[in-house]
């Protein structure tokens, strides 16, 4: 699991997988008992443990591919305070 976010999100992603994963057997057993209103209230929810996770994952990606240019423009001679400097004006 820990590859595929931030250090800093581990725990809040943990949660939001262990939410989705108890939403749908939630879901499961609704959709057993014909109590559709439920099975919908717990995909929906779900369905925002899921968003979030993505919105996670993709926050590693992408610092992950900023990690690689910066190591990609050092080895040609680049300085990451230059990029720095270029980025945040």
């Amino acid at each position: 699991m820990h590859e595929h976010f931030l250090k800093q999100d581990l725990q809040k992603a943990y949660k939001e997988e262990k939410c989705a994963f108890d939403l749908s057997i939630e879901a499961q057993n609704a959709l057993i008992r014909n109590d559709y209103y439920k099975v919908e209230q717990c995909l929906t929810d779900m369905m925002k443990s899921v968003n979030e996770l993505k919105r996670m994952n993709d926050k590693k990606k992408n610092h992950n591919r900023m990690n690689d240019l910066l190591e990609h423009l050092n080895n040609r001679g680049v300085s990451a305070e230059l990029v720095r400097r270029i980025v945040v004006k």
